[in-house]
């Protein structure tokens, strides 16, 4: 049976793989990262965090319940670049297919989203606001 670190890892990679080219990647330049930004990172960009994995055993099976958040950021006064932004992720990861290492995906779904408008330090353009669109999926994995 892999170990949870393993497994939390390949589905990390299998959510930038998903990503690579797709029209989200396209929307936020390419900037997706996983658990935070580096300072000055250029707007618009997205962080992806493993929130919860806890395991559920049946009978003879093993599964895994992972709950991710896609944080999209802008620092636009306008919603528009977010919520266009996170059309594209839930088109991209909303009941979507792909191949884990590891593991089979039973199903990857939507659970919740809510756009904020933040108030930040000063950017060196001078913006003290931010858009930040918070996107939750909940995955489902059969452990191999």
């Amino acid at each position: 049976m892999p170990e949870a670190a393993d497994i939390l890892t390949h589905l990390a990679t299998a959510i930038m793989t998903k990503f690579a080219g797709s029209d989200f990647d396209s929307a936020i330049g390419g900037r997706l990262t996983q658990d935070w930004a580096e300072d000055g990172t250029e707007y618009p960009y997205a962080v992806f965090q493993i929130v919860s994995a806890p395991k559920e055993k049946t009978f003879s099976e093993e599964y895994r319940d992972t709950l991710i958040q896609i944080s999209i950021f802008s620092k636009t006064s306008s919603s528009a670049e977010v919520k266009d932004a996170y059309t594209k992720a839930s088109a991209l990861f909303d009941e979507c297919s792909f191949s884990l290492t590891g593991s089979t995906l039973i199903w990857m779904r939507e659970t919740n989203m809510v756009i904020l408008r933040e108030d930040i330090d000063a950017l060196p353009d001078g913006t003290t606001r931010r858009r930040h669109c918070a996107v939750d999926f909940e995955i489902t994995t059969k452990l191999s």
